[in-house]
Parts: structure tokens; sequence; C-alpha cells
């Protein structure tokens, strides 16, 4: 009977002390859990991309995230790339942008009937003088002292990407005139780009002919510094200097383009100013007064169709 109420006893103690640590447990806070891993980044050669966090930076790489941006702090924007400018604004001149509107459009127009220039030779015979030409070589025979003058050809010597073109402008009397345009990279040639190029086919040694010597020096003048081009550029030397040549105005760069209402329509060609320009060409048409002697040429050679409007086609 005593071990009967000692083994009951003894189980009456063991589940007191049981429910005692159940309920000391259930007092205390839940164990956070462990944190999870980190995701392994995407394999390399593969198209995942891994989303940013909320305060990442922007077009973040594929399988990797953009820097995130400082806190507290706004984001610096990229350095502004600056605008091209014009001398002024721009520390070197020479490499001033030019503006389409600088580069005018020819003011006098052109007719058909006349013998442009092509690869094929061609003939054409004015006074005693028959001229025969194409763009790579051009050349004047006398036809009764069999004097011959060559005119333009093509010589690339040790130009390297050498490219020629010579054309007959105009021909008036004896003056022709020819445009040369090269391009390439020519140590012996120096000066490359487009030109006019004026001469007197009877003339000895030099037969260059400026404007000057068909016309008033005073009307020259005066029609230049009336040409709204011109003006205009002589107001911004520092953009202009490098696109034309003060020099090439008066010279032996001038064609006979026309002839309006008893004016001598004079094309001027104008060269670039600066080597970093080169290419650069502007014509500028003036209308000049021609004496008695001019005018009688000039009129022959519009029934000829051998004047810059029949001859020259700047559009080719």
């Amino acid at each position: 009977m005593k071990i009967h109420l000692l083994v009951a006893l003894t189980l009456l103690l063991a589940a007191t002390a049981c429910q005692s640590k159940a309920k000391d447990t259930a007092d205390k806070p839940a164990a956070k859990a462990p944190a999870a891993a980190p995701k392994a980044p995407a394999p390399a050669g593969t198209n995942a991309k891994a989303s940013p966090p909320p305060d990442a930076g922007i077009d973040a790489g594929p399988g990797e995230l953009a820097p995130p941006k400082a806190s507290g702090a706004p984001a610096t924007p990229p350095p502004a790339v600056a605008p091209a400018q014009v001398p002024g604004g721009k520390a070197n001149p020479d490499e001033a942008p030019v503006p389409d509107d600088f580069r005018p459009p020819n003011e006098a127009a052109e007719k058909e009937g006349g013998k442009h220039t092509t690869d094929t030779a061609q003939t054409l015979t004015v006074g005693d003088w028959t001229l025969t030409y194409a763009l790579d070589k051009g050349r004047a025979v006398n036809n009764k002292t069999k004097a011959e003058v060559e005119l333009w050809k093509k010589d690339p010597r040790d130009c390297d990407k050498y490219a020629f073109e010579g054309k007959l402008i105009s021909v008036v009397g004896t003056v022709v005139t020819f445009d040369v345009r090269e391009t390439g990279t020519c140590p012996l040639k120096p000066a490359m780009g487009q030109a006019f190029h004026t001469v007197d086919l009877t003339a000895k040694g030099d037969r260059a002919v400026a404007l000057a010597g068909f016309f008033k020096a005073d009307e020259v003048k005066a029609a230049f510094d009336a040409h709204p081009w011109l003006q205009n550029a002589r107001k911004k030397p520092q953009i202009f200097k490098c696109i034309y040549k003060e020099a090439d105005l008066g010279g032996a760069h001038f064609a006979f383009h026309g002839l309006e209402d008893g004016k001598a329509l004079v094309r001027v060609g104008v060269g670039h100013g600066c080597d970093s320009h080169t290419g650069i060409f502007t014509q500028l048409d003036l209308k000049l007064t021609p004496d008695a002697k001019l005018l009688a040429q000039l009129q022959a050679a519009d029934k000829a169709k051998t004047l810059g409007q029949y001859l020259h086609k700047t559009a080719q």
C-alpha cells in the first residue's frame, strides 16, 4: 500500500514540473528566423537582369546592380557637352564651322546649249583658236600659227587618293576661264581645292588676266562692297577669314557668265582662306559696265553660247 502511494506522489510531482516548464516557454518571445542566403548572381553570358533595390542607380548591366545613389544628396548630372561655337567663343577660329547660309546660291540663271565639259574630249572653235577639252586636260591651238597653250592637265605626281577635274567655264574673244578642282594628299602640291583661272591666249609669258583689266577699278570695288554676302563676311572677319580669300577678289579668278541689259554679268570664284577649310569655294555674281569692244565680244559669245551660263553647270 505504501509503495502505491509513493508512485502516485512521484507521478504528481513530475506532471506539475512539466506544466511549469511549458508555461515558462510560452511566456518567452519567439526567436527570429535565420536570414535567407543571398541569391547567386546570374551566370555570365545570360540575359538575366537583377532587379535593383529602390535606391539603386539606373541602367544596371546584366547580372549586376548599379551603385546606389548617395543617401540625402541629389544625383550629380553628367557634364554637359558644349555645342560647337564660332569664333568669339572658340579658341581656334580656323576650326569654325561653316553655316549653310554662308554659302549663297548662284544668282544668275544658267541656260542650255553649251558644250559642257565631260569625260569625252570635245572641241570648240572661237576665232583663230580651237579648244580641245575634257575633265582630265584642256588645251588651245591657234589654227594659223599652230601655237599651243595648255590650260589644265591632270598630274597626280606622288599624291595619295588624288582626284582631279578641269572644266571650261567661258570663252570671250581670246580670254578663257577654266575651273580646276583637286583633292588628295600631295606633298608637292600643298595648295589643293578649287579655283577659277582666267587667261588670255595671246598674252606672252604669264597669261593670267585680272578683272581690273576689263572694268573700271572704282566700279569693281563698289560692286564688291555692295554684295550682300561680302558685306556679311566683312562684318564677321573671325569666321570668314578662313572661308574666303580676299586676294581672290578682282584677281584672275573670274568668268564672263552672261549679258543682261548691256551689262556684263561676271562670276567671281573665291577660294578658301585657310588650309583647314580646303574645299570651300564661293561664287559671287557682279554686274559691271563693259566698254564698246568688250560689249561686242560678249554679244558674239552670247550668240556662240560660250558664256559661262551656257558652258558651266554649277550643279554638275
